[in-house]
């Protein structure tokens, strides 16, 4: 678990990711150990995650975070994502997607490679709670 939480600390920025977060998230509902995938660089350093989400009822995925740190090789990162796409189908999920950023984002490189059958762009109106 030290080691996920290292990687995800590093490639997060983020010094406040600790076992307490990471008990958080992994008791979230629909999160599964099976579908947080670590890619690991010869040497055995964790270089890569990522992290898929299933609906088992509505037979739908989400590929929600996928990080790597700068040294990892692609092809790392790209076996990691295809082997979280392998493991939802074998669970029966049969549509899958991916949350990313909006271009220029250069992770949308990666997942045009993989193939994705159809690219969806959304809206997202945001209202300041004070």
């Amino acid at each position: 678990m030290d080691g996920i939480i290292h990687l995800e600390r590093v490639v997060f920025d983020n010094n406040l990711l600790d076992r307490e977060w990471y008990r958080g998230k992994s008791s979230a509902p629909g999160y599964s150990q099976d579908l947080h995938l670590h890619a690991v660089a010869p040497g055995g350093k964790l270089v890569a995650f990522a992290n898929g989400w299933a609906d088992l009822d509505a037979r739908v995925g989400e590929l929600e975070s996928v990080r790597t740190l700068s040294t990892a090789r692609k092809r790392l990162v790209a076996a990691t994502v295809l082997a979280c796409f392998r493991r939802m189908q074998r669970l029966g999920v049969r549509r899958a997607y991916v949350a990313t950023e909006a271009e220029p984002y250069a992770a949308n490189r990666l997942y045009e490679l993989l193939g994705p059958s159809v690219k969806c762009y959304e809206d997202h109106w945001v209202k300041k709670l004070r």
